[in-house]
């Protein structure tokens, strides 16, 4: 009897053990999935946060190209030396990817992200240079601006101060929803959408009535255009091919070149075309087609060629540690560069003036395109320099923390009414 009752309790005494042990391991295994999962997490955020140096170097080489630009355009180089047009043109046509460019990154990389923070730090960013160059101006050159800072300044979508701030606020309104529905859409049904948009909005618009604008896309500065090169950039960061093999890599380095030159070269000859003007001959109608498809505008079909182009181009790129180091440093600065210069007090009382009325037309080619880059260069690594010091300051004062706390406020308040 007694060794029976030992036999039983000998069996309850291996039974909870082994429970104990089966407890242990399933906990152990628990912990073990949890540090994984949080190894594994933390990765994710280390990736999420390393810059792609091909993204910050297409924000350089636009920035670039609007101060060329500008010189060119606005401060009458084009006009002014009118010996050199064919060349100078050339270069305007060549650079002329710019807009759409930046709005083809945003959604290349923004695709993946709803934050109003991003906004609102924006925001910030724009408001800050729009009421310290006022108080320069004030203070030190009341003979060139004397405007007093009105409370319209502090409202910059409403006086369309800075039109690309203005618009691309219009477009980052829709962004929740748009972004929503990139996460679900698949591959087919995007490249539908975005093919369509650049049919119906590019090509198809500007053959069949180019001087009406029907889709209302003012020269590609409406929140319309933006939204649409958005989504195309989306679709290129969603559904790029980062695994291709090094001999891949250099047939699509090959292919993205051959579009960017393509594009410029149909840009620069169909805008010397002469064509009759009663336009009956066969000819005559294909270089009007030509003319009207590649126009050096905007929301033209050279820009969008020209702006896919050169992101993938520079995106499948494989870039040096030291060399990705300038490129992720300087990336982020380079809108203070448009922030400053195309303030309107600097912009028309001193940059137009400046490239207009303070140079010789008898000057050689070589002249004009020596002032023409190293004083973009000049005007560009000026606004880095002070850009460093409003970041410098911006983390101080951490307004991207105030940006955020902002933004879970209007959260909690809409919210609460609804």
């Amino acid at each position: 009897m007694k060794a029976n009752i030992n036999r039983v309790y000998q069996k309850m005494l291996n039974i909870k053990n082994n429970y104990k042990m089966e407890h242990k391991l399933l906990i152990e295994e628990q912990i073990n999935n949890s540090i994984k999962k949080d190894i594994t997490t933390e990765k994710n955020q280390k990736q999420v946060k390393i810059r792609n140096p091909g993204i910050d170097l297409g924000r350089i080489l636009d920035m670039m190209s609007i101060l060329i630009n500008h010189i060119l355009g606005g401060g009458g180089f084009m006009h002014k030396f009118n010996q050199y047009y064919k060349i100078l043109y050339s270069l305007y046509a060549a650079l002329n990817f710019h807009i759409s460019c930046f709005i083809f990154i945003s959604g290349y990389i923004g695709y993946k992200t709803n934050k109003y923070s991003n906004l609102i730090y924006l925001w910030f960013w724009v408001l800050f240079y729009s009421i310290s160059i006022n108080i320069y101006f004030i203070k030190f050159k009341p003979q060139i601006y004397n405007k007093q800072i009105g409370i319209l300044d502090f409202f910059l979508v409403s006086t369309y101060q800075y039109w690309y701030f203005t618009t691309y606020f219009g477009m980052y309104l829709f962004l929740p929803v748009i972004n929503k529905g990139l996460e679900i859409i698949n591959k087919l049904q995007l490249k539908m959408t975005f093919i369509s948009f650049i049919f119906f909005f590019v090509v198809l618009k500007d053959y069949i009535n180019p001087t009406n604008d029907i889709f209302k896309e003012r020269n590609g500065r409406s929140v319309l255009w933006f939204l649409i090169f958005y989504i195309t950039g989306a679709y290129f960061g969603k559904f790029k091919n980062e695994n291709n093999s090094q001999k891949k890599k250099f047939i699509y380095y090959i292919i993205y070149i051959l579009i960017y030159s393509i594009a410029t070269y149909l840009c620069i000859k169909s805008h010397f075309y002469k064509i009759h003007k009663n336009n009956q001959n066969f000819k005559d109608k294909v270089k009007l087609f030509i003319k009207l498809c590649f126009v050096a505008r905007n929301s033209s079909i050279v820009e969008v060629l020209q702006s896919i182009s050169i992101i993938l181009f520079l995106t499948s790129i494989k870039y040096n540690k030291y060399i990705a180091k300038i490129f992720t440093t300087i990336g982020p600065l380079v809108f203070s560069v448009y922030l400053i210069h195309v303030h309107p007090i600097i912009y028309y009382k001193i940059f137009n003036p400046h490239f207009q009325n303070d140079y010789s037309s008898n000057l050689s080619l070589c002249t004009v395109l020596k002032i023409v880059f190293l004083k973009s260069s000049r005007i560009f690594f000026i606004c880095i320099i002070i850009d460093y010091f409003r970041n410098l300051l911006f983390r101080i004062c951490q307004i991207r923390k105030i940006s955020i706390l902002i933004e879970k406020l209007i959260l909690k308040l809409f919210s609460y009414l609804s």
